[in-house]
């Protein structure tokens, strides 16, 4: 029997790089770096060039906080690394020598949660995570939801309220300006926590309204650590959700933590190597 394919998975966030040498859903290896402040495009592309080196062989797919073009591996904005129009694929691939596949972070932990976790089984799923900020992702009849420019399920960029807050997006009165964990890191207390579990919750109920997933996975440090948050954000979906929609619905928790990234952009990069 045929030796699968080892993959490179990577997920670089605003202060910190992961990666794992991924064979059939199983981590054979991992290396992981802080970026300790070099956030220039091109520090970090050094960096992600030693990162893989440990690693060894195989496609790279890399999923990155950040609104990317289509699949040109164009960084159109990363708030949390300050990038703009930024060629962060091109700049990886003359380190390494090879092609990499660059995912939005959300599509790459949702297609992870999706094939290994808490999506498993599924056919659609919605994916929500409240961190520092909100993103999402969907796979909607197993194929992941990338949109027409690889910018779908932005869920923390919808407009939920009067634009008086600006957002790193360059937009004002985005979600993760009221919901994310640098909004309530400035506005601690159980009253911000109720009412960003309120506009979280209404969301939620317009993304599950429109794309009716059977399961809902939840996850980020700010669900993850916030009790009151989580419970009004369930009662105010319920409260909103169109019910037909709501009778499909199973909400749950991540599974996978931080391996849900490197294993979604492990699998994303295998894929784009057997396309060849």
């Amino acid at each position: 029997m045929a030796t699968a394919q080892a993959a490179i998975g990577l997920d670089l966030g605003g202060t910190k790089l992961r990666g794992a040498r991924v064979r059939d859903g199983v981590i054979e290896a991992r290396a992981a770096v802080e970026l300790g402040g070099q956030t220039s495009p091109e520090a970090v592309a050094d960096l992600v060039a030693g990162v893989v080196a440990t690693l060894g062989d195989g496609p790279i797919g890399m999923g990155i906080a950040a609104m990317l073009r289509g699949d040109t591996g164009m960084v159109a904005n990363s708030p949390n690394l300050g990038w703009r129009d930024v060629p962060f694929a091109s700049l990886v691939e003359a380190r390494v020598g090879r092609p990499v596949l660059l995912e939005n972070d959300l599509s790459a932990i949702t297609w992870g949660e999706y094939r290994f976790g808490a999506g498993r089984g599924a056919r659609s799923i919605a994916c929500v995570f409240v961190g520092t900020g909100v993103g999402g992702g969907a796979v909607i009849e197993g194929h992941l939801h990338r949109g027409a420019n690889n910018n779908a399920l932005e869920i923390g960029h919808v407009k939920i309220a009067p634009p008086d807050r600006n957002c790193g997006c360059g937009k004002r009165g985005c979600l993760e300006t009221y919901v994310g964990g640098a909004h309530l890191g400035r506005h601690p207390g159980t009253e911000a926590l109720t009412a960003a579990g309120t506009l979280l919750g209404r969301a939620l109920a317009d993304l599950c309204t429109v794309l009716n997933p059977e399961r809902l996975v939840m996850g980020g440090s700010v669900w993850r650590g916030e009790p009151l948050l989580r419970h009004r954000t369930l009662e105010a979906l319920r409260e909103a959700i169109n019910p037909p929609a709501l009778e499909a619905l199973t909400v749950v928790d991540d599974e996978l933590g931080d391996d849900a990234g490197v294993l979604g952009a492990a699998e994303r990069g295998l894929f784009m190597f057997m396309k060849r």
